[in-house]
């Protein structure tokens, strides 16, 4: 089960597809110095390459979930939500500053 502390980065679904970028990027930029043309199908390779070597690494790294605790964390994150509608009717009943003085520059633009 997972705990509050912070989740590594190829545990992530943004993290782990940048973690694969920089990787790949980083090796084309070192094949491009020696001279290796980055065509679309060496570039492919090297995705896959990544993908296979960071799939093992999440294996070891990343914590497992089960489908009955993602329900149950998920259900109570609602509750949470649900249980405090004032705070988020309150935000979402303030209009942003630039409506605000959008209505009164276009209010003194008709007084003129």
């Amino acid at each position: 089960m997972v705990d509050g502390s912070s989740v590594p980065k190829v545990c992530t679904f943004r993290g782990i597809r940048e973690e694969v970028m920089e990787r790949v990027w980083s090796k084309a930029r070192k094949l491009e110095e020696r001279g290796v043309p980055l065509l679309p199908n060496v570039f492919g390779l090297l995705i896959r390459e990544e993908w296979k070597k960071i799939s093992e690494e999440v294996a070891r790294v990343c914590p497992v979930v089960s489908p009955e605790d993602l329900r149950r964390m998920i259900e109570e994150i609602e509750r949470e939500e649900k249980s405090s509608p004032a705070s988020v009717k309150a935000e979402e009943a303030r209009k942003p500053l630039e409506a605000l003085i959008g209505v009164s520059v276009r209010t003194q633009e008709r007084k003129d």
